[in-house]
């Protein structure tokens, strides 16, 4: 997966979403902004790290969004729900994300975990 075949943020979160389902860390890692509190310089350890969630939890069974909302041309956020299984067993998480557009590129910005009485709100 290319960066720059994302024309939208929808696009980048859905493509991040399959990057986590094929274990691609490094189109996760290009496509991180760098204000994410998830973002090092050390990549080979945040590489290592995205391997091992990869591994952990089976992203499978696709993604929904269930809310976005576009503040101009260079931020947008999301509610969404992603699902996976974990031993096998179906989950899911809902997140609140925030993806951010420069020099031509979206970028994850940050994302925080809800739970489901802050979906309804």
């Amino acid at each position: 997966m290319d960066i720059t075949s994302s024309p939208t943020a929808e696009d980048t979160l859905r493509a991040r979403y399959s990057a986590y389902a094929y274990d691609m860390p490094l189109y996760i890692m290009r496509t991180t902004h760098f204000d994410n509190e998830d973002y090092t310089y050390d990549r080979r350890k945040w590489r290592r790290d995205i391997n091992t969630f990869c591994k952990t939890y089976r992203v499978r069974g696709g993604m929904e969004i269930l809310e976005q909302r576009i503040t101009g041309k260079a931020a947008t956020f999301f509610l969404f729900r992603a699902n996976l299984y974990e031993n096998n067993q179906p989950m899911s998480f809902t997140e609140r994300a925030k993806f951010l557009k420069e020099q031509g590129k979206w970028y994850y910005a940050s994302g925080k975990l809800i739970s489901v009485d802050e979906e309804i709100d």
